[in-house]
């Protein structure tokens, strides 16, 4: 009886004391870790230029103490926390990096780190560190000009050319917006209505595109004049008359020949 009770004691001493040395070795790996950690920071993961309406990732590197984090960071305007934040910041492991944080700005904006919180929840050192997320914006009022106007005659060439507030260069696309036809302004030529995707880009590279519709020209040619007349001819002179000069009477129109290229003959 004696030795089971002695048995349970030690035992029970054994494992305090093993409890003990695991909280004081880990805490001594978290002071380690944190006397000799680079403070947090918060830094751009993809892009650091984007286009309005766009949107890139952030990631925070955290070098003390272990996690999951809670991490709080800010746009300027309001603060955003995700907790069980994951981050690596030994660059030479595969896993290098924090979470990937989608963000989607508006306009130009900077991201401060605000703080950072280890699984014991304890704070942890951060750098006043910035990034900033450029924003530039898309080409607007895009205007398409056709020359001649639509519609415009089957076969007949004519020339597609735009416009836009911030556009510097301007492509003609199918509808499908999936192949690139040229360059804008282009002379064609179409025999059947046809829709185009037109491009505006900006000298930054932010596109916008516009659908463009070009009607057939479908108006048929018309022709009238005095109609039918009745000669009278005069029984003394021999039954003959002068017939009137219809040619000058009779008006032609055709949106797709150009009317002094008419030529009237009367027989």
């Amino acid at each position: 009886m004696i030795s089971s009770v002695h048995n349970f004691i030690f035992g029970r001493k054994l494992k305090t004391s093993m409890n003990i040395i695991v909280v004081i070795f880990s805490l001594f790996l978290f002071t380690a870790f944190s006397s000799n950690a680079q403070d947090a920071y918060i830094t751009n993961k993809g892009e650091a230029t984007i286009c309005e309406g766009g949107n890139t990732t952030l990631h925070i590197l955290i070098a003390a103490s272990v996690g999951p984090y809670t991490v709080v960071y800010s746009d300027g305007a309001s603060n955003f926390t995700i907790n069980g934040y994951t981050s690596d910041s030994d660059p030479e492991s595969d896993d290098y990096g924090g979470d990937p944080i989608e963000v989607s700005p508006v306009v130009t904006t900077t991201y401060s780190l605000v703080s950072v919180h280890d699984s014991y929840n304890s704070s942890l050192p951060i750098s006043s560190a910035t990034t900033t997320i450029t924003v530039n914006p898309l080409p607007t009022n895009v205007v398409a000009t056709l020359s001649p106007v639509s519609p415009v005659c089957p076969g007949i060439d004519f020339e597609i050319s735009a416009t836009a507030t911030d556009g510097n260069t301007y492509e003609l696309w199918n509808q499908a917006n999936t192949t690139k036809i040229a360059d804008l302004p282009h002379t064609i030529s179409i025999t059947t209505p046809t829709n185009y995707t037109v491009r505006a880009i900006s000298s930054s590279g932010c596109t916008v595109s516009e659908s463009l519709f070009v009607d057939i020209e479908s108006t048929p040619p018309t022709i009238s004049g005095n109609g039918d007349q009745t000669i009278n001819p005069n029984p003394t002179t021999g039954c003959s008359a002068a017939l009137p000069d219809y040619t000058t009477t009779v008006t032609v129109s055709d949106n797709c020949t150009v009317v002094g290229n008419i030529t009237l003959v009367q027989s």
